[in-house]
């Protein structure tokens, strides 16, 4: 049983990881070259669906992942009493923050590119998704605490 812990928490880690880090390169790389017109509208779009795509894969994931480890560490008890359990509830709300600001963010890119029109969208998606990309450092740091919190609190 050690092992399927092991690997669901290596899965969870890794997957929040990659979506935190796609979510930062697509707003941080890809939309300053479409707002200053060097990407065409053809793969500004096939960029925003495969981030879209991957954001809700990785949103499913650690959902599933998540709720294996919260099954295992019975936080249930200890959700609303505990900073261990605050912390999970922290994560919970930055998760759902993740999720929909990455969809706002992509279908506003879609939405101007579906017109082959390339530094409008873009500029509307910008702050969006650099929001998200804050949220998913601070969800990082969210499970950072959680590993470490009965050492430090």
């Amino acid at each position: 049983m050690v092992m399927v812990e092991v690997v669901v928490r290596t899965i969870h880690l890794v997957v929040a990881a990659m979506w935190v880090g796609s979510v930062s390169f697509f707003a941080f790389g890809v939309l300053p070259l479409a707002r200053e017109g060097s990407l065409n509208a053809a793969p500004l779009e096939r960029f925003t669906q495969r981030l879209q795509v991957g954001s809700r894969l990785a949103s499913v994931l650690l959902l599933l992942s998540g709720g294996y480890m919260i099954s295992l560490a019975e936080y249930e008890r200890s959700l609303l009493s505990s900073t261990s359990g605050h912390l999970v509830l922290g994560m919970v709300v930055l998760w759902v923050a993740l999720t929909g600001l990455v969809e706002v963010g992509a279908s506003r890119v879609l939405e101007g590119a579906e017109d082959l029109k390339v530094r409008t969208p873009a500029k509307r998606a910008t702050a969006v998704l650099r929001a998200a990309t804050l949220v998913g450092v601070l969800l990082l740091v969210d499970a950072v605490l959680i590993r470490f919190a009965p050492a430090l609190f």
